[in-house]
């Protein structure tokens, strides 16, 4: 938050009258969620901040925060650190979770990005009848699918059946993949000694650490992106306005 009021506060010293600020989706279409993912805290404090800047001054600053959706690029977070290109023999994504609803809505990151440049070009070309002014928005997929139906995306990319398979959160956590994820994240975490405690919920240093070597041996290894797999054409992205309890489609 410090770091992000930093920077609002220099833009607004240089003249800067409208800010978009690139927030998370985790909070749906709501201003205060009831739900309140971890990741998400010091977003809801900024946009917080950027509320009442415009309260103190409405004539002169105005902001538009824009809570972007799950990138496909992150899939891998949520199956086990699953690779197109080396796909379990068995064909089995193992984690804590048996892969049903609610899902989650994959929105590419270059799409995502371009419906955010569409955003800032519409109020460049006329900022002061622009529709979205100290609005919140949320861009994401138009649908959402479970883990399973991820897995479905992948067997038909690969040619051969993909499925989830549940298993307890400590057999999860001795897969040797998620090991290695977790010591990368160890290691980023001790770099960055400010993001820990952002970052502990979700590590196990006890288990990583003994990790190093097999670590070392894995990441020279080309990681692959399933960004591709699911295509959301930009257009398709959804727009909904939690002001005017709609969902519009930018174009």
């Amino acid at each position: 938050m410090s770091v992000a009021k930093a920077a609002i506060d220099s833009a607004r010293a240089s003249g800067v009258r409208h800010i978009f600020y690139s927030s998370l989706a985790f909070g749906g279409v709501d201003s205060e969620p009831a739900f309140r993912a971890q990741v998400m805290l010091a977003h809801l404090s900024t946009e917080a901040y950027l509320r009442s800047l415009q309260e103190q001054d409405s004539q002169n600053f105005s902001y538009t925060v824009v809570r972007v959706g799950l990138y496909s690029e992150s899939t891998d977070l949520y199956t086990a650190s699953f690779d197109i290109n080396n796909p379990p023999a068995d064909g089995k994504i193992r984690i804590p979770h048996n892969g049903g609803g609610p899902g989650l809505s994959w929105a590419k990151k270059s799409e995502l990005g371009e419906a955010v440049a569409k955003l800032i070009a519409v109020y460049q070309a006329d900022p002061e009848y622009f529709p979205y002014k100290n609005k919140l928005m949320v861009l994401s997929g138009p649908r959402a699918y479970s883990l399973s139906e991820t897995a479905k995306v992948f067997s038909n990319v690969i040619g051969r059946e993909i499925v989830i398979e549940e298993v307890s959160v400590d057999e999860y956590a001795e897969l040797p993949q998620v090991k290695v994820r977790d010591f990368f994240r160890l290691l980023f975490s001790l770099s960055f000694p400010h993001r820990l405690s952002r970052n502990k919920c979700i590590l196990n240093f006890r288990k990583a650490l003994p990790t190093a070597q097999a670590a070392g041996r894995s990441s020279g290894r080309r990681r692959s992106r399933v960004s591709d797999m699911v295509s959301l054409p930009s257009r398709r992205l959804i727009c909904a306005s939690c002001s005017a309890g709609s969902q519009s489609r930018l174009r």
